[in-house]
């Protein structure tokens, strides 16, 4: 019988936002949100990642992250949402609030931070 390893929250942090580095090949902000950061996130619990990379991600690129995250030892669905098609600012800005920076970029997040104050304009 294979017995299956239970991954700590960060180990799958880990694992997936390796993932999305491989399948994207441009600098990305990468945030996980979620029960994955709280005492909540359980054996049943999804993943909730955020991308954002300046501009959309292409439907190549989303693929490719799909792809690359089927091909890890994640047992788990994984919520992909690209922040820059976001056009809620309060979930926005739940996600820069709560979440948890994996990768990092002060350009990307500052351009992030300002797409939220264009959201909250309108």
């Amino acid at each position: 019988m294979v017995k299956l390893k239970a991954y700590t929250p960060e180990e799958y942090m880990e694992i997936v936002g390796e993932a999305i580095e491989e399948a994207i090949k441009r600098n990305c902000l990468i945030i996980f949100f979620g029960s994955i950061l709280t005492d909540r996130f359980s054996r049943t619990s999804d993943i909730d990642v955020g991308v954002f990379c300046g501009a959309p991600l292409t439907s190549k690129e989303y693929i490719n992250v799909l792809e690359e995250i089927e091909k890890a030892p994640v047992l788990r669905e994984v919520d992909l949402i690209d922040l820059a098609r976001i056009e809620d600012a309060q979930f926005l800005s739940s996600v820069l609030e709560r979440g948890k920076i994996w990768k990092s970029s002060e350009e990307l997040l500052q351009s992030l931070k300002e797409r939220l104050k264009s959201l909250r304009k309108q």
